[in-house]
Formats: C-alpha cells, sequence, structure tokens
C-alpha cells in the first residue's frame, strides 16, 4: 500500500501536462504522446536531489526535458493549453500561467542550448541540483527518501497512472512554473553556462576585491578651516548669522585688562634705528648737521632714531567660557548667545594664543553639569546651534563647575558666563556664583531674544556693566547672500504652480474620453491613465476627468482593485513587471490624497488590497507587505505561506484562521461616447495687453484673450484684426520636468517677476511672486473654468468639481491684478484693492474688465 504523500507526489493529477505511458522501465511523456523523459533517468535526477528535498515533479520533468536532444517550447506551450483545456477553443492561456510560462521558457531555453557535455547523463544530476538549489517549497528530506525508495520498489507503475481527482491540476503547474521562475531569478540564464563550468557567478574577467585584515579603515581628518567664520558664511542660513553676530560683537565688546595685572615699559636696550619715533630717541649723530640741513632731514623722514628692545609679551589669560542652552536660550536667544561665544574666542586668537588652539575651553550645558566642547569646525558649532536642554537655569550645573574644575584653574583665570537676564537673576544669588566670584575674574554676558546683549564684571562686592550692544535683528536675519546656487534657481518641479501640488487638481482634465480603455466602477463611473499618463476618475455624467495623480509609473495599470476595508471610491491601480509593482492607491472622490507604494513582489501577483489597522495591506502570492496610508513607505514584510491568514495589527502580522476578504478586480472596458471638448493647441506665445488682460498667441497667428466679467462666464475670446498690436508677448520656453518628461510644460517669464506657465493638457497658470497671488484656467474652446490659489472656484460648471462659487467680482479685481500691464505699458495702472468673498448673490453686478 503506497502512503498518500508517495501518490501525490507521482501521480499526474487533472488539468496537469504530463502522465506516466507503459509498465515498468516505461518512460513518461506528455497528454498528447510526446516523450518527456525515461523513468531511470527520472530516479538518477531525484536521488541526486532527494538529499536536500525534492522540489516539484514537473518542475524537474521541464528541465530533464529541456536538457534533451529535441527540446520545442512551442509543443510545451500546446501541452499546457491542451492540459487547460483551451487548445480545441483557441483562447490564450489565463493571464497567470502565461506570464510564468513566458519567465520560465527563456531559463529552459538556456538549457537546451547548452553544450552536449554539459547536459548528458552525468551532467544532469549537477544541472538539477544547481537549478534548484536554494528553492523555498522543497519536501523535506527525510520525506523525500522515503517516497523515493517506496517509488524504486514499485515494480510496476499501474497505482501511479491513474490521474488523482482529489488533487487541484492547475494549482499543481502554477506550483511547477513559479519554482522554475524563482529559480531563474536566483540563476540567470546568461549565467548559467559559466556556472555549470566553473561553480563561481558571473564572468571569468571580474575582478574580486580580497579585504585587508590587519588594516582598519582610518576615520576620516576632520578639516578645521582656516577662518570659522567666513566659512560660517559659506554655509549660509543660520550659520550665517551667528558669523554676523560675532563680527559685531568682536568689535563692541571689550573685556578691560585688571589694574592687578603688570604690564612692563619698553626702557630696554636698542634692537633697530628707524625713521620714526619721540625727539628724545633721535641719534647724536643727527645733531652734527646745520640746523637748515637738521630741519629737512626732519621734515622729509630722513632722521634716524633708535627703537627700543620690546619687553617679552604675556600670554593672554586662559578663558572658560560657560554657555547656557536651557529652555531661556532656546531659539533666537541661542543665535545671539552662540555669537558671542565665537567673539571671545576670535578677541582671544587676536591676542596672540597658539597654533591650533581654539582661544579658551567651551563649556555647553548637559545634563545637570557643564561639558567640555570644541567650536573648530562648522559641524561642532551646527550641534551647539540645535541643542536643546530643558533646565530653566543651571544652578546645580554651576555648583559641579565649581567644585570639579576650578581647584586646577590657573592663576588670573577669567571666567564667562553666556545666559539669560532672567537664568542670570536667580544665578547671582547662588553661592557657587559668590565662590566663583572670590577664586577668579568672573564676567557675565546676558543675552535676549531682541538682540540686547550686556558685558558685565562680577566680584565679592557687586557686579559691574563694562558694555552694552544692541543687534539689529531686522538687518541680522537677512544674513549675507547665499553662497550656494538655491535649488529654487534650477529645480523647475520645486517653482511649480500650487495647482500642481493640490490632488486632486481643482479643475477637471479637460480630455475626450470616448473610446479610452479604462475600469468600471460599479454604479460610479470609470477611473484609468489618459495617454499623457495622468491617472484620472471620469463620472457617469461628466465629460472631463478628476486627476487624481499627475504622472502615473508607466501608461498603462495592468489591474485596477477596490481597497477593502476603506471609504467607498478607495482603489488601487497596478503597474509594474514580473518581479517589482507600483500600486498606486486613489480616492477617486477627492477625501484625502494618492499615495504610492513600491514593493518587490509582481503585479500578476497581487491579489487584493486592504486597509487594516491605518496602514495598506497588499497581499500577493508570496505573502504580504503593509504599507504606510500616509507616506507610501514600506512598514513590514511577511512571506510565507497562506497570506489571506495574516492580519496587520498596526505594528506586525498576526495569524488568524479567518480570511482576509478582498475584493474582486474591475473589469476594464471601452468609455462611451460623451460631449466633445476642445483644447485650443499649438500656443506659441503669450503676454498682458493694457485693457484686455491675459493673451496668447498660437502658431496660425490667432491671437486669443481671457474675457473675464461679472456678467457672464469667463471664455477666450478671439481678438479682432490689430486688437493685439499694443500687447507685450514672451515667447513660451520648454521647462526641464525630468519627472514629467513627456508632459511639455512651457513657461514665459516676465520683467515684474510674473510668470505665465502653459500645460498642453489644458491649463494655463498666471503666477505673481510678488503679491503671492496664483490663477489657474482651463484652455478650451466656449466657456472655461477659473480657480485662484486661495481655493476660490469661477466658471463653468462642466470642469468644476461640487464646490461653490464664488462672487465673479471678486475673479473680475484678481485678474486686474495678475493680468495688469507690463510698467512703462500704455495703460500702466495701479493694481485695485480685492473685494471680500461674498457669494454671487451677495454682490451687485459690475462692468466688465
Amino acid at each position: 500500500m503506497h502512503s498518500k504523500a508517495t501518490l501525490g507526489y507521482f501521480c499526474a493529477p487533472p488539468g496537469h501536462f504530463w502522465t506516466w505511458h507503459g509498465e515498468f522501465r516505461s518512460a513518461m511523456g506528455s497528454v498528447l504522446g510526446n516523450f518527456l523523459g525515461s523513468r531511470d533517468t527520472l530516479v538518477d535526477l531525484l536521488e541526486a536531489l532527494a538529499p536536500d528535498g525534492l522540489p516539484p515533479l514537473g518542475a524537474v520533468v521541464l528541465v530533464n526535458a529541456a536538457a534533451q536532444t529535441v527540446w520545442d517550447g512551442v509543443v510545451i506551450h500546446t501541452e499546457l493549453q491542451h492540459a487547460c483545456g483551451v487548445w480545441k477553443s483557441g483562447e490564450p492561456l489565463p493571464s497567470t500561467l502565461a506570464s510564468l510560462w513566458m519567465h520560465a521558457t527563456r531559463g529552459l531555453d538556456a538549457i537546451s542550448n547548452l553544450p552536449p557535455e554539459l547536459k548528458n547523463a552525468a551532467a544532469k544530476r549537477t544541472l538539477v541540483r544547481m537549478v534548484f538549489e536554494g528553492a523555498f517549497n522543497r519536501l523535506p528530506p527525510d520525506l523525500s527518501e522515503s517516497i523515493l525508495d517506496e517509488f524504486k520498489k514499485t515494480p510496476d507503475l499501474e497505482p501511479f497512472m491513474q490521474r488523482a481527482p482529489d488533487i487541484n491540476g492547475q494549482a499543481r503547474l502554477l506550483r511547477d512554473l513559479s519554482a522554475l521562475a524563482k529559480a531563474f531569478d536566483r540563476l540567470p540564464p546568461s549565467q548559467l553556462e559559466h556556472r555549470l563550468r566553473t561553480g563561481l557567478d558571473g564572468d571569468l574577467g571580474d575582478q574580486i576585491e580580497l579585504p585587508l585584515e590587519d588594516l582598519k579603515p582610518e576615520p576620516p581628518a576632520i578639516e578645521i578651516p582656516d577662518d570659522l567664520l567666513a566659512a560660517l558664511e559659506k554655509e549660509g542660513g543660520q550659520l550665517a548669522q551667528v558669523a554676523g553676530v560675532a563680527r559685531r560683537l568682536s568689535a563692541v565688546l571689550h573685556v578691560p585688562k585688571p589694574v592687578s595685572q603688570q604690564d612692563d615699559l619698553p626702557v630696554g636696550g636698542v634692537s633697530d634705528i628707524t625713521n620714526r619715533g619721540e625727539p628724545d630717541r633721535l641719534l647724536l649723530t643727527e645733531l652734527a648737521w646745520d640746523d637748515l640741513t637738521f630741519a629737512s632731514r626732519l621734515a622729509q623722514g630722513e632722521a634716524l632714531y633708535s627703537r627700543r628692545e620690546s619687553p617679552p609679551s604675556e600670554p593672554p589669560p586662559r578663558r572658560k567660557i560657560l554657555l547656557d542652552t536651557g529652555i531661556h536660550l532656546w531659539g533666537k536667544p541661542r543665535l545671539f548667545a552662540l555669537g558671542a561665544v565665537l567673539a571671545l574666542v576670535r578677541h582671544l586668537k587676536r591676542s596672540g594664543v597658539a597654533a591650533g588652539d581654539q582661544g579658551g575651553d567651551v563649556y555647553t550645558l548637559a545634563d545637570d553639569q557643564f561639558a567640555p566642547v570644541s567650536l573648530r569646525t562648522v559641524e561642532d558649532v551646527r550641534t551647539q546651534l540645535a541643542k536643546l536642554e530643558p533646565a530653566p537655569f543651571p544652578s546645580e550645573a554651576l555648583a559641579h563647575f565649581v567644585q570639579n574644575e576650578m581647584p586646577q584653574a590657573e592663576p588670573g583665570e577669567e571666567v564667562f558666563l553666556v545666559s539669560h537676564p532672567d537664568a542670570m537673576a536667580l544665578l547671582v544669588r547662588e553661592p557657587s556664583w559668590q565662590q566663583l566670584a572670590a577664586t577668579c575674574l568672573l564676567h557675565s554676558i546676558q543675552v535676549d531674544r531682541h538682540g540686547l546683549l550686556m558685558l558685565s564684571r562680577h566680584s565679592v562686592a557687586g557686579s559691574r556693566t563694562l558694555s552694552q550692544a544692541q543687534v539689529d535683528l531686522d538687518a541680522l536675519l537677512q544674513g549675507p547672500p547665499e553662497r550656494r546656487p538655491s535649488l529654487a534657481l534650477t529645480d523647475e518641479m520645486a517653482r511649480l504652480p500650487a495647482f500642481y501640488h493640490r490632488l486632486p487638481w481643482p479643475l477637471y482634465y479637460p480630455m475626450i474620453a470616448a473610446g479610452q480603455v479604462a475600469f468600471e466602477l460599479p454604479q460610479t463611473g470609470h477611473v484609468g491613465v489618459t495617454p499623457d499618463r495622468c491617472v484620472c476618475y471620469w463620472r457617469t455624467s461628466a465629460r472631463c476627468g478628476r486627476v487624481l495623480w499627475p504622472y502615473a509609473p508607466a501608461p498603462e495599470a495592468q489591474r485596477v482593485m477596490l481597497v477593502d476595508g476603506a471609504d467607498p471610491g478607495t482603489v488601487a491601480l497596478a503597474f509594474g513587471t514580473f518581479t517589482n509593482c507600483e500600486l498606486l492607491v486613489c480616492d477617486v472622490h477627492g477625501r484625502r490624497p494618492s499615495v504610492l507604494c513600491a514593493g518587490d513582489f509582481g503585479q500578476a501577483y497581487v491579489s487584493g488590497v486592504s486597509l487594516q489597522s491605518g496602514a495598506l495591506v497588499v497581499y500577493h502570492s508570496h505573502g504580504c507587505d503593509a504599507f504606510s496610508a500616509e507616506t507610501g513607505l514600506l512598514l513590514v514584510s511577511y512571506r510565507g505561506g497562506v497570506p489571506r491568514q495574516r492580519w496587520f495589527d498596526g505594528s506586525s502580522f498576526r495569524e488568524d484562521a479567518r480570511p482576509v476578504p478582498l475584493s474582486d478586480r474591475l473589469a476594464s472596458t471601452r468609455m462611451p461616447r460623451a460631449h466633445h471638448v476642445s483644447r485650443h493647441t499649438n500656443i506659441t506665445e503669450v503676454g498682458f495687453g493694457p485693457t484686455n488682460g491675459l493673451h496668447f498667441r498660437k502658431q496660425s497667428g490667432m491671437t486669443y484673450h481671457l474675457d473675464v466679467a461679472t456678467d457672464r462666464t469667463p471664455c477666450w475670446r478671439v481678438c479682432g484684426r490689430h486688437a493685439d498690436s499694443d500687447v507685450v508677448f514672451r515667447p513660451l520656453e520648454r521647462l526641464d520636468t525630468p519627472q514629467w518628461p513627456d508632459v511639455g510644460l512651457r513657461q514665459a517669464e516676465f520683467a515684474d517677476g510674473r510668470r505665465v506657465v502653459y500645460d498642453p493638457r489644458g491649463f494655463m497658470h498666471m503666477v505673481d511672486p510678488r503679491s503671492n497671488h496664483e490663477l489657474s484656467v482651463a484652455v478650451v474652446k466656449g466657456n472655461t473654468a477659473v480657480w485662484l490659489k486661495e481655493g476660490h472656484h469661477f466658471g463653468d460648471r462642466a470642469y468644476l468639481w461640487d464646490e461653490a462659487m464664488y462672487a465673479p467680482l471678486h475673479l473680475v479685481a484678481m485678474s486686474r491684478r495678475l493680468c495688469r500691464p507690463l510698467l512703462g505699458g500704455p495703460s500702466s495702472v495701479p493694481p485695485p484693492p480685492l473685494p471680500s468673498c461674498g457669494s454671487r448673490d451677495d454682490i451687485s453686478q459690475a462692468g466688465t474688465l
């Protein structure tokens, strides 16, 4: 009696392409009688595979058939059609089987093209071991040995010639082809021959870098700039502002020497002879000249003087600078405080500190103590600028500093504390502050958010203000000009109008959708990808599409599914190849922005999408993946069997016996014919006229202007002969938009900073950076629609959402402001003030523009 495992492995199920023929030592063949291999050859190959586990039998049969002298993939394709029951009807294979067969055929053809010495009887054992090495769907080794022994001990094939009706033939066929597809992913067909001959991946000419055992990579050397303030100014931003504060305070803050410090006068010997000096240092030989010559030498600087030898210079006193980084110095005060510290360090460097020394010991607040830091590089300054400590005043840190650092202080050492006036009011009462004032020269620099800095000297007897400075905050925050090129000047995608940064787009996409392939939403509308890759949604009664995503990853979506568990109308469009998939999740009603997810699974294997615990969970044949519903980033993945029983709980996948409900795929169809929409095309120039606002000129020479009035719907009207003679036109130049390579946006810039962006998909945008106003209009024939950056809609409802329209008078005023004549034109008038945004009924009718 044969075991169930042996019968399940060696019996051919219904719907499969191979079967057994004949008695003992007979052959394995196809359902149409083609020879696929002998039993002895099959046993020999399975013995080579059994120690690591047997792969699916159908995959081994195909590899053996490809290694034979005669191999024809077309014949095997016919076998698959016959096995799936579609041979006589002439229909193609199911899409999943067809895609897997195409993927596996490339590897089988490579096996067939191998030289004869690499696919003989002895070489086949190595071939199958190499092809199925690392396969995940192999049987356990002990079970493999057991069923193979039972098969070899069976004298005839009668028990295995019956097709097992309880086994799904097409499911078994999917498993066989999937095993081959994954095997050839691990072992590319182009490297198969080289791998069989050498056992190595890649070409023989590839150089292999061997790691050095004893040599450890040295950390990169820290680059210390010669002029730290100049390096900070080159970085720009807040670092340049800190450098500006330091330069200003270097000229303002002056620390006087204490009275007790000794200073030697230059009364030593003579060190040099010079032409300048005091009368008492005049050489006696000058007196030998007569009076007229002596006076002439004095007047012309020819007289000689002796220069006294200078006394040895005393090194400046060592400074310890304490920087308070508590909550009082968050934000703008930190900028002034750090600038004051750099000014003190710079003052010491000018006084002659040793080369390589930063000019003093700098300490910053860290928890409950002052920790030493370095301020030699740009990164050091950036770190201290972003450091935040919640302590309101550093009393405990000051006590720790006095107890541990001051006993080792040198004579005449100076201590500076940079803090906020509110914190200083409490610190001066601390016993540690009084002890510090009695043991060293103690100074404080108080800074606030208004740019007021005050330098004070403290002693046991009290404190005395030495100097004060007020830094102009407005002038300081402007900072020096940026040295680095700004992204806004080179990245045209960042300069696109606000219209493109809103999803869905505020205006409908004026495109004729008749006859286009789309996917039908039940009783709602259609969703699909336009020829210029806009992902749109068309309602049943609408003639224009709502743009859900501006540029699809591919020209066509392979499949569209409803997202289970989400609001009605949330769909997922799958783009990609057999190994990678990009999934675009959109809400056709515009309630939330679309999100794009990317995974390492083929789009053909996706079975459905579900919303669980605020995340998008994608189920496919290899497992399931959870993506963020806001950013589309991958959160967690699961690879294994029965993925439909894995539920995402917010952090990981948990197993549940209940399968996850998934919606079916949407059916593809042709869009029904709708009302004709005609767009203006071949636009070459745009300009502003003295009376009629925005104009554009076509390649044919026809000129149109935007007609905006309070008593009629906005539209584009043709200009009469010579009506555009006083219009200042600018040619439209192509915009560099690498993320949308096939769109062809064009732009015209004017001397006053205004820009007009033309989109060949049917839109025109006016941007005024000075007033921060924008206007977007559909470039269609007949009535049109307008959208303002503030969110106001005007015009024909065929191009608008179900939004409330604002008063036409507001559109007239905004159009006059944005489409004003250029300065110096024949009718240059100041723009009118904007009225309040009321409804159409609240504002009376006014004149036309």
